[in-house]
């Protein structure tokens, strides 16, 4: 059985640089291809509904380096950490350039319906 969850809009982004934004043309990262967790990814989850919000670090060439819980359901944590490590991402861009930053996403998972 192939469980769904809805994707909040990107919440917030922010980025770990010494400069201000103001006096660069800074270009935020992207996810470039959005994949579903496998259905043991959400092992023994409630199926109430939740949210999850993330920390991810990206480092310049688009990888992803870290991830770091900031608030969330405990039950759908797991989950959420094992859906982000399946994204591709194209790094964020400071005047042309590729730079290493901070995103941050929160996903919501919403069960009704599954059986």
């Amino acid at each position: 059985m192939k469980l769904k969850f809805k994707l909040a809009t990107l919440a917030t982004l922010f980025f770990a640089m010494t400069h201000s934004a103001v006096a660069m043309n800074i270009e935020p990262p992207r996810v470039t291809r959005y994949l579903n967790a496998p259905s043991d990814a959400f092992g023994f989850a409630s199926r109430t509904a939740g949210s999850v919000h993330l920390q991810l670090e990206i480092d310049a060439k688009g990888n992803l380096k870290a991830i770091r819980t900031v608030k969330g359901r405990p039950d759908l944590i797991g989950a959420a950490v094992r859906t982000v490590r399946n994204w591709h991402f194209a790094p964020a861009k400071r005047d042309g350039v590729p730079v290493a930053s901070q995103y941050e996403v929160v996903l919501n998972f919403d069960f009704s319906g599954q059986r």
